[in-house]
C-alpha cells in the first residue's frame, strides 16, 4: 500500500530514546554515588585532624558543604538536570515520531482520496477523484 519512507529519521528517534533511558538510569545511579560519597567523605574529613591542620580552608569548605548536607544538594541537583536532559532526549524523539507519522498518514490519506491509484509517475500525487 504505501511504503515506510525516511528509516534514517527512524533510526536517529529510537536512538534518542535509547539514549534518553541511558541518561535516565546513569543519571540516577550518579546521583546516588554522590550522595553516598558525600556523606562518607565528610565523615572521613571530619574524623582526620591532620588533614584538617594541613588544609584549614579545606576544613571550612566541608563543614559548609560536606558530609550529608553537599551529599544531598548533589543528589538533588544531579536528579533535577537527569529529569530535565531525559525529558528533552524523549521529546525529541516523540517529535520526530510525530512528523514521520503525519507524512505517513498525508500519503495514506492521498491514497484513498485517489481511489487506490497509485499517481502516474514517482512521486507526483495523483488528481483528486471527480465528484
Amino acid at each position: 500500500m504505501v511504503e515506510k519512507k525516511f528509516k534514517a529519521l527512524r533510526f536517529a528517534s529510537s536512538l534518542f530514546k535509547v539514549l534518553a533511558w541511558i541518561a535516565l538510569v546513569c543519571g540516577i545511579i550518579g546521583a546516588f554515588a554522590v550522595l553516598v560519597l558525600g556523606i562518607a567523605g565528610g565523615a572521613l574529613l571530619s574524623n582526620n585532624p591532620d588533614l584538617v591542620e594541613a588544609a584549614p580552608s579545606l576544613s571550612t569548605l566541608t563543614g559548609v558543604f560536606g558530609g550529608v548536607v553537599g551529599g544531598v544538594i548533589g543528589f538533588i541537583g544531579i536528579i533535577i538536570v537527569t529529569l530535565i536532559v531525559f525529558v528533552v532526549l524523549k521529546a525529541t524523539s516523540e517529535l520526530w515520531e510525530v512528523y514521520i507519522s503525519v507524512e505517513h498518514n498525508t500519503r495514506l490519506t492521498a491514497y484513498y482520496v485517489s481511489g487506490g491509484q497509485a499517481p502516474a509517475e514517482p512521486g507526483a500525487m495523483a488528481p483528486p477523484p471527480i465528484q
